[in-house]
């Protein structure tokens, strides 16, 4: 992966490496690993990332760090369509009423608890509404 160090017009330094070029609306996005928060330094195993939006037009200078990779090329951004929009939105609406069948009504905690263990353990038919009883070997 192409790791970089940007300076900006205005100054500003941003490193790390290369995750996305977006040739439409004009912008890199380069991946960090995190910084401390509030003066605290985080743990090498955290898997939080800072991500860097520069726009195009405000690169002074670009410098490539490491060894170049032949083939490397960063993500390209793609436009989603109205009609990517619609089926993610539907896919989102199936799983709510799949979540929502899941639960049951006026059922306590504890008994939603154990109804979830028994469907994660065993095959329950879609049409099952209702698990009747379950035989303990």
């Amino acid at each position: 992966m192409a790791s970089l160090q940007i300076t900006t017009i205005t100054g500003q330094v941003h490193s790390g490496i290369l995750l996305i070029h977006d040739p439409i609306s004009q912008i890199i996005v380069l991946s960090s690993q995190s910084r401390s928060i509030s003066g605290v330094e985080t743990p090498p195993t955290n898997s939080l990332v800072d991500l860097q939006i520069v726009k195009i037009s405000s690169i002074k200078d670009i410098r490539v760090h490491g060894p170049k990779q032949e083939g490397f090329k960063p993500y390209e951004a793609k436009p989603i369509t109205l009609q990517d929009m619609k089926i993610r939105e539907e896919l989102a609406q199936k799983r709510v009423l799949e979540e929502e069948r899941r639960l049951g009504v006026g059922v306590t905690i504890e008994g939603q608890k154990i109804y979830d263990a028994f469907a994660r353990t065993y095959f329950l038919p879609k049409n099952m509404k209702m698990l009747m009883g379950v035989d303990i070997l």
